[in-house]
């Protein structure tokens, strides 16, 4: 036996199949893609905060900032963040604007070593060297085996010519730390200044 299907019929029926399939799916689909898209894109000061560090890494500072505003917008007293964005700006060589957030993140979280190290490293790009070498000596006193806070005010006292005081200093890097090129480059300092490591 064979079937004759009727196509003219058939046909002509199909746009009408097609339009109800549409109405009746295309909402579905709407979500889906609409979560897609925001599954992309950070939602929390956290996902920003992580979005604007990779940016960071790729030395993307510009961008990174931008990142890093849009955590602070959703969470203003995020100290990490203006950290991190105080970071940024100290490499594009925006100094004021560096040490200004570091400023607002040691008010929200007085006791981070990182940030005060962090804006002692803005105040030796400044030239402003009692400052950093205050900013280091408080990283230190919240974390006394901070070796690259005292690589850092090592470095500022041997600039300042106070070799003995920079040779202790570089002496107690050597001893907390366990990154071998910082060790190694203090001990280079060490003996620049007659001193041994």
């Amino acid at each position: 036996m064979i079937i004759k299907l009727n196509y003219p019929s058939f046909i002509s029926k199909l746009p009408l199949v097609f339009s109800c399939l549409f109405l009746i799916l295309f909402p579905m689909t709407i979500p889906f893609s609409v979560n897609a898209a925001l599954s992309n894109s950070p939602q929390t000061a956290k996902q920003w905060l992580a979005k604007g560090d990779e940016q960071y890494q790729k030395k993307n500072f510009g961008a990174a900032i931008q990142d890093y505003n849009k955590a602070l917008a959703i969470d203003p007293k995020n100290a990490d963040a203006y950290n991190k964005r105080g970071l940024a700006y100290n490499n594009l060589d925006q100094f004021e604007k560096a040490i200004a957030d570091y400023n607002k993140a040691i008010v929200l979280d007085p006791h981070n070593a990182t940030t005060y190290k962090n804006r002692g490293g803005t105040y030796v790009n400044l030239n402003q060297y009692e400052r950093a070498i205050a900013d280091f000596n408080n990283a230190i006193a919240i974390n006394p085996q901070y070796a690259i806070a005292y690589y850092y005010r090592g470095y500022v006292l041997f600039k300042l010519k106070r070799g003995p005081e920079a040779v202790a200093s570089l002496r107690q890097c050597i001893q907390y730390s366990d990154d071998n090129n910082l060790t190694e480059q203090a001990k280079n300092n060490i003996r620049q200044l007659g001193g041994t490591p």
